[in-house]
């Protein structure tokens, strides 16, 4: 009998770091069975690059593809595409709502676990309580919204954007918040054990308000807590970087 085609079983986010550890020949299996024009299969040429090495991926990419790239960040947005009304789309776990123009929404207590909100707007929403176990909300628009004692445990917030948004006892344990904008963003109480804010911008936020436990901050040291720096902590040379 022969094998299932494989499927890409890593975060749309496409991060190296998701990468980290996996199975080389699976990951190759899948470039080369899925080989295609467009920036997706491109992307995942180089983040798999960064994460498990060129020699293994020429094959499947190309010398030039699986060139990684210097700047870690880029390409780490969806592509951008109008937003749809989902008014009257079901708002359920594992809800296919990626792209919807949600702002101003009333989601209080909505149970959203699992379900895909990648590239959604949901400026000015309001989610006090809502379940977010799970939810892909990679490039996702949250600018103001209310998070306010949200469960959002292995969310992928990664190249989200929640600029003033107000994570008050919000839980993002195990959360993906690589490369998320946090400008501004009101954090107490919000826990943050294990979750990755790698390449996060932080600026105006109150992150030392917030709970780190074995935390990947900023500029990639891992913060052991009980809470998180104010600023970003020293690197291995000694000098802090980053906002």
């Amino acid at each position: 009998m022969p094998s299932p085609e494989p499927t890409f079983p890593f975060s749309p986010g496409l991060a190296a770091r998701t990468l980290m550890g996996a199975d080389p020949r699976q990951v190759e299996s899948w470039l080369v069975l899925n080989r295609r024009e467009g920036d997706m299969f491109g992307r995942v040429c180089r983040v798999a690059a960064v994460a498990i090495g060129t020699a293994l991926l020429i094959g499947a990419c190309g010398s030039t593809a699986a060139q990684p790239e210097a700047d870690p960040t880029a390409h780490d947005s969806p592509t951008p595409m109008p937003l749809k009304d989902c008014s009257t789309t079901p708002k359920t776990p594992k809800a296919s709502l990626s792209y919807c123009d949600l702002r101003g929404a009333k989601l209080d207590g909505a149970q959203l676990a699992e379900a895909d909100l990648t590239a959604a707007d949901l400026s000015g929403a309001s989610l006090v309580g809502a379940t977010l176990t799970g939810t892909v909300m990679f490039g996702a628009v949250l600018t103001s919204a209310n998070l306010t004692n949200a469960n959002m445990i292995s969310t992928d917030l990664y190249s989200g954007t929640l600029t003033n948004a107000n994570l008050t006892n919000a839980n993002l344990t195990d959360g993906d918040l690589y490369n998320a904008d946090l400008k501004g963003a009101r954090m107490t109480g919000t826990d943050l054990k294990s979750a990755d804010l790698s390449y996060a911008k932080l600026a105006g936020a109150n992150p030392a308000a917030a709970k780190c436990s074995n935390t990947k901050w900023t500029n990639g040291v891992i913060v052991a807590g009980p809470t998180c720096p104010a600023t970003p902590p020293p690197t291995a040379s000694g000098t802090p970087t980053g906002p």
